[in-house]
């Protein structure tokens, strides 16, 4: 597949979406796809209608990764006003649920976090963001959420993020926590784009493993792709940051993801 191609499951999957969000579309023609970017596997994206929604969508199974339909910032009377004055949390949160209901995710707020999105938090410009970080099996999968953003003013979901899990590649001969630090103390102590001192990592016992899938992949079309993540040890460490335009320190806490197999640092 060295082409995206938009297949039945794609079709299928636009307009079971729409249906839940942006049923005037479903008629609508789909644009040629393009390699998408968003989404923890290869993707393919497309736009449906001349000036409609973008989506991004799994380039084999269809998964539904990002949907963005923006709406024009409202300048009227009542802009500069409170955004809950127009749209509550709960009210946003409620709009998102047939969101969540459509991925298959629980419905209960309180798994969720419901913030503004933005500095601004009024009428004109402000939005909702319902928030839940995926786990895989109970263990961290970095970088995995479900995010979606609802417009105050238009009360319409405008944003969807879905970065689900994927299966970490099975490890054949895993590195100890004690190695990942050493590992995690080279790659921190040989860094030269910024300044460290006092760098203290944290104990075996302080180091947890978490999957991630490793930015690179997101070069690799299907045909290349392992479609897997991998297991990373998660390897917490604190310091002394030199800002080198004010020459002050400051402290701050870290951690470097170590493949649990390689003892490589994971981007």
């Amino acid at each position: 597949m060295s082409e995206p191609k938009i297949l039945d499951v794609h079709l299928e999957a636009i307009e079971s979406f729409l249906g839940v969000l942006l049923p005037e579309y479903l008629n609508h023609e789909v644009s040629e796809p393009v390699w998408g970017i968003m989404g923890p596997l290869p993707s393919i994206k497309i736009r449906v209608g001349k000036r409609g929604p973008t989506m991004e969508l799994d380039a084999q199974d269809g998964t539904v990764y990002f949907f963005m339909n923006s709406s024009a910032l409202y300048k009227g009377e009542g802009a500069e006003g409170p955004m809950s004055t127009v749209l509550t949390a709960d009210d946003a949160f409620a709009l998102a649920c047939p969101v969540l209901k459509y991925y298959g995710l629980p419905v209960d707020r309180d798994h969720y976090s419901v913030e503004p999105d933005s500095r601004r938090q009024d009428v004109g410009e402000g939005r909702w963001e319902v928030r839940r970080e995926l786990a895989y099996d109970e263990m961290e999968s970095v970088k995995s959420f479900v995010r979606v953003l609802v417009r105050v003013y238009t009360k319409r979901v405008e944003v969807v993020a879905y970065i689900p899990p994927v299966p970490p590649e099975p490890i054949a001969n895993e590195i100890s926590r004690a190695e990942a630090i050493e590992c995690a103390r080279k790659i921190v102590e040989n860094r030269t784009e910024y300044v460290l001192r006092n760098v203290v990592f944290g104990k075996p016992g302080e180091v947890t493993k978490v999957i991630k899938m490793p930015w690179r992949y997101k070069l690799l079309k299907p045909q290349d792709h392992p479609y897997h993540s991998r297991y990373c040890w998660s390897v917490p460490y604190r310091a002394d940051y030199c800002d080198l335009e004010t020459g002050v320190w400051e402290k701050f806490t870290s951690r470097e993801l170590i493949d649990a197999e390689t003892g490589e640092e994971v981007n």
